[in-house]
């Protein structure tokens, strides 16, 4: 039953919140790195190791902190976190542009780990799971395309930015837009749950929302289950194939054709993420998720074999944007499963479980892309990447319950 209202639900305006972190998280936490490598060792002339050392850093520091996101919240509650995140996130931010020694990144990416873990995946769904249950699967995809335009506006943005005002002022306006966006998002919306607006999820009447409160596992016991690592292992094994690619889509596409030919091939692989993701959302609520997950990583394992193989400037527009069609998915799936096959009282600490599970596998994508790069070049690393994702579809759909559970 509907609850009569004329305004609208309220879930919808949290939602805008998830957007919004999804947008700054991926376009200064995950996208902005790379740019931050580039600014330190073009600027200072420090070593790309060290500054890709601290990039490492960073996200083991995060994944570390996603173990606990799920405690962090519930003790913080969602408006403290998620604005403990922006300080953190735009903190880390500012400072890029105002290093002096290499010991300092590594401290400023510190400072920013803990953004990136409260306004990443994990703090998306946390923050959704309270307000939508039969359309989650839509509104987390449609929140999470805010990570595909984090890297089609806010890093394309800060690079204008940085060319036309110098770095600091880019960083500058960046972290103010955060804060006069997303900042009062979180302020306005992220102050109770439905409850304490008198409110259901979905926009339900309160009685129709379950009241019984089921038994929290504890973090022993679900790392020690085969149900957690049957969602955790093949999207930590596929993330990082998916981040080894794309970090290094710019260098092997450098080898076929110049920058400003690639460009455009990166920016539409972004737009595929973007329609990949609004096109299983409208869907993904009503089919098993395992299964198109493991769709979804065959879909990539195919555009990496026919980027291998392809001869011809057509074939490789094409292999990239197959590519892209996933990438949104990949972000989106995980928490999806976790919805319908553990409990509520579950469901934020293990997506948190299994963020950071990802997190830190794929911390050494780039790495060992790069290596295999060097010693078989491009063709043998994405082969590899292509393999490990055809392992991820196997794992995910070994993994299928026997019965599910809606949260």
């Amino acid at each position: 039953m509907r609850l009569a209202r004329d305004r609208p639900f309220f879930g919808w305006w949290v939602a805008w919140t998830g957007f919004l972190m999804a947008l700054f998280a991926w376009g200064l936490g995950f996208y902005g790195p790379g740019i931050y490598l580039l600014w330190l060792t073009r600027d200072h002339g420090w070593p790309v190791a060290g500054v890709s050392a601290a990039i490492t850093l960073y996200y083991v520091a995060s994944a570390t902190i996603v173990f606990c996101a799920g405690d962090i919240f519930a003790r913080l509650g969602h408006r403290r976190a998620v604005l403990g995140g922006v300080a953190a996130l735009g903190t880390g931010a500012l400072a890029m542009p105002l290093l002096t020694a290499p010991w300092q990144a590594a401290a400023a990416f510190l400072v920013m780990a803990f953004g990136w873990a409260m306004l990443g995946s994990a703090g998306v769904n946390i923050v959704l799971a309270p307000w939508f249950e039969r359309r989650r699967g839509m509104v987390v995809s449609l929140a999470l395309n805010g990570a595909s335009l984090g890297g089609v506006l806010i890093a394309p943005m800060i690079v204008l930015l940085a060319a036309a005002f110098g770095t600091t002022a880019a960083m500058a306006i960046a972290v103010f837009l955060m804060l006069m966006t997303l900042g009062v998002f979180a302020v306005l919306t992220l102050g109770g749950g439905p409850a304490e607006r008198g409110l259901a999820p979905d926009g339900d009447t309160p009685q129709a929302a379950p009241t019984a409160a089921a038994p929290r596992a504890t973090r022993r016991a679900l790392l020690g289950s085969w149900a957690f690592w049957s969602v955790a292992a093949p999207f930590a094994l596929a993330l990082q194939a998916q981040v080894a690619v794309l970090t290094h889509q710019l260098a092997s596409l450098s080898l076929a054709m110049t920058a400003t030919h690639a460009a455009p091939v990166i920016a539409l692989t972004g737009v595929m993420a973007v329609t990949g993701r609004l096109a299983t959302g409208l869907v993904v609520d009503r089919l098993d998720r395992r299964a198109v997950a493991a769709g979804n990583f065959v879909l990539q394992a195919g555009a990496l074999v026919l980027l291998v193989l392809a001869d011809s400037t057509a074939l490789l527009w094409a292999g990239w944007l197959l590519f892209g069609l996933g990438v949104g998915n990949q972000v989106t799936l995980s928490g999806l499963i976790v919805q319908v096959e553990f409990s509520r009282a579950d469901f934020a600490r293990v997506v948190g479980l299994v963020v950071a599970v990802a997190q830190v596998t794929y911390a050494f994508g780039p790495g060992a892309m790069g290596w295999l790069a060097a010693h078989g070049g491009y063709g043998q690393g994405f082969g590899a990447a292509a393999a490990v994702l055809v392992l991820a579809a196997a794992i995910v759909l070994a993994g299928r319950p026997s019965r599910r559970v809606q949260l």
